[in-house]
C-alpha cells in the first residue's frame, strides 16, 4: 500500500488503473496522518470522482471505515462536500 493511496489523493486515475492492473489492493489500509484509510477515503477527501469511479469498478468497498473517525467513504465525501462522489456512493 501507499502508492495507490498517494495516486488517489492526487486524483491520478490513470496511475490508479496501472497499479490495480498490477495487483494493488483497492481496499488496502494505509496510515495517512493519524488514521488508517483506504484509497477511496482519499479520493473522497480530494473530491476526485473519476478516481472513486475506477476504484469502485475495481472492487473498492465503500463500507470500510477509517481508524480515527470511524467513517466510510460516503461519510468523508459528505464531510468534504463532494456531491458527485456522494451521489455515486449512494447509488451503489
Amino acid at each position: 500500500p501507499g502508492a495507490l493511496h498517494i495516486m488517489a489523493k492526487r486524483g491520478d486515475a490513470e496511475s490508479i488503473v496501472w497499479l490495480l492492473d498490477r495487483g494493488a489492493d483497492p481496499n488496502a489500509l494505509w496510515a495517512h496522518w493519524d488514521a488508517d484509510v483506504t484509497p477511496l477515503h482519499l479520493a473522497s477527501w480530494g473530491c476526485n470522482p473519476e478516481v472513486a469511479r475506477v476504484l469502485l469498478e475495481r472492487g473498492a468497498n465503500p463500507a470500510i471505515h477509517d481508524s480515527r473517525h470511524n467513517g466510510g467513504a460516503l461519510d468523508w465525501a459528505e464531510h468534504f462536500g463532494c456531491i458527485e462522489i456522494v451521489r455515486m456512493l449512494e447509488a451503489k
